[in-house]
Parts: C-alpha cells; sequence; structure tokens
C-alpha cells in the first residue's frame, strides 16, 4: 500500500499546496504566534506534507511530533523535510511517532500541545473518531485546524452524462469503514462544524477546492485511477459501465480538454476565549 500512496502523495503535493485556504492559514498563525514557542501535533502526518506548508507560514519556534500508522510513510517525511529549518529565524524540532491511528488517539497527552493539525485525513474518519478527538482537544484547549477535507464536489468540464451517477457511487464509497469506522465522507466538513461547536469551540471554514487543469494529465489519469477503483469496488455489477465512462474521461484528458475542480475545506476550531490561554 506504501508503494502505491507515496507516488501519489507526492503528484498530489502542489496541488494541496495551492488549493489550501490563505484566509485559514494566516488565522492559525495569528493565534499560535500567541502560544509560542508552539508544540503542534499532526495527525496522518504521511510524508509530512502538513509540515513543510505550515511550518514557515506560522513564524515562531516549533516543536511537531508528526504521527502516523506508517513507518515507511514517516521515513520519507524526514527526508522530505530534510534541513528545511536551516537559514530560518526560528528553531524547528520534528519528531515522530507510528502509533495505530484507529484506536491510539485516546494514548496522545493533547495537553502538551498548542496545536492539533491533520491533512486529507477527516473525510476517512467516522463522526465517533472525531468527537473523541475534538472533545480531547478541547479539555486542553488546543487549536485544531484540518485542512484538505473532501467535501463530495466533483465537477469536470466538459460535463459526460455518467459524471452524477459515477460521483454519487465514489461518494457512497466514501462512506464506508476506512479503518475508523463509518466513516463521514463528503458530510465531513459540516459534521466536525457541529462537533466542534458542541464541544465549545468557535469555527472558521473555507474552502479549498483542487483546480485540475486540462494540461495535467498525470493527476487526471491519478483522479481516474482512484475514482475508477472506488467506485467498481462499491458497484461491482456496474463495472462495464464505469469503465466506459472512464475511457471517455481519458480520452477528454489525453486531449487536453479536460478540467476537474474537486471539492475541500480548510477548518479553524478555536477557544471563543482565551485565544492565546495554554492548558
Amino acid at each position: 500500500m506504501t508503494d502505491a500512496l507515496l507516488p501519489w502523495l507526492a503528484l498530489r503535493y502542489r496541488f494541496d499546496e495551492a488549493a489550501r485556504s490563505d484566509l485559514v492559514t494566516q488565522r492559525v498563525a495569528e493565534l499560535c504566534r500567541k502560544r509560542a514557542p508552539l508544540r503542534v501535533l499532526d495527525l496522518g502526518a504521511g510524508t509530512g506534507a502538513n509540515f513543510r506548508y505550515l511550518a514557515p507560514r506560522l513564524g515562531c519556534d516549533q516543536t511537531w511530533l508528526l504521527v502516523d500508522q506508517s513507518g515507511d510513510l514517516l521515513a520519507q517525511a524526514k527526508k522530505e523535510i530534510g534541513d528545511m529549518a536551516v537559514g530560518t529565524a526560528h528553531d524547528w524540532t520534528v519528531r515522530t511517532k507510528i502509533l495505530d491511528m484507529a484506536e491510539g488517539i485516546a494514548r496522545l497527552d493533547f495537553g502538551a500541545f498548542d496545536l492539533v493539525t491533520a491533512s486529507a485525513l477527516t473525510d476517512l474518519v467516522s463522526l465517533r473518531w472525531f468527537q473523541r478527538l475534538i472533545d480531547a482537544c478541547w479539555e486542553a484547549r488546543v487549536l485544531v485546524a484540518v485542512a484538505l477535507t473532501y467535501n463530495g464536489r466533483k465537477i469536470w468540464d466538459p460535463p459526460e452524462p455518467d459524471d452524477a451517477l459515477v460521483l454519487d457511487w465514489f461518494n457512497q464509497h466514501q462512506r464506508t469503514d476506512k479503518g475508523f469506522g463509518p466513516a463521514m465522507g463528503p458530510e465531513a466538513t459540516d459534521l466536525m462544524i457541529e462537533a466542534a461547536h458542541n464541544a465549545g469551540y468557535a469555527t472558521l471554514r473555507e474552502r479549498s477546492d483542487w483546480q485540475i487543469g486540462p494540461n495535467e494529465t498525470a493527476m487526471h489519469e491519478a483522479m481516474m485511477r482512484w475514482v475508477t477503483l472506488a467506485t467498481e469496488e462499491f458497484m461491482p455489477k456496474e463495472t462495464e459501465r464505469i469503465k466506459t465512462w472512464a475511457a471517455k474521461r481519458r480520452r477528454i484528458a489525453g486531449a487536453g480538454a479536460c478540467s476537474l475542480t474537486v471539492g475541500h475545506c480548510d477548518i479553524l476550531a478555536y477557544p471563543p476565549n482565551g485565544d492565546s490561554e495554554r492548558a
């Protein structure tokens, strides 16, 4: 699985970086600087993409703990991060921890951190899992920044007749168990906002859509591969229809005549009073 993930994570990185909300990032940085020196917990850290994006933008001394269930991904994160801190005006320290993400969060000391963050993770987890997380974060009055949560929107241009049907099957697959219980899937953003408010947080939400242009052949092909795999798994009796749809989409993309918008949201949850308060 890791062998398949590494090229995908490398391919998507610049789309992630371009999509992320400037407004949410700026607000995260403002609140984090009040808590400096900053202690950050990055859940589902993978190859360190979240660190590589956020650390230069936070503008303070930082200690990060990157948590993932894959030691191979964390090893790659160390390579990707390298000596990023060299030449900066601030001290950055990065540690890694292999952890069962489904059950292991109960063993984490959230009071030891100022910011809990995750990227491209929370649409894959269950509402119950997220509620446990947000309640633990609220108890410690930790800032929570969640980036690039898929919200169920995919818009191909030009459209094809089966786009809506395939998207519906894909979104239903996104709600199936990914190892954390029934996934929040496309409803994740709304469910997280509600859970954060119920815990006591104020929130900020902004769209962070991928924009895949007509010349991004490799990304179009990767999207077709993931969508096809998911929908064929969910609707095996419709395999031929899915393959026909995908073949048409590949021809359009291969001719440099297709654009795709993939909907995501970035969310910040923060204590409504005492923004600089530490647990």
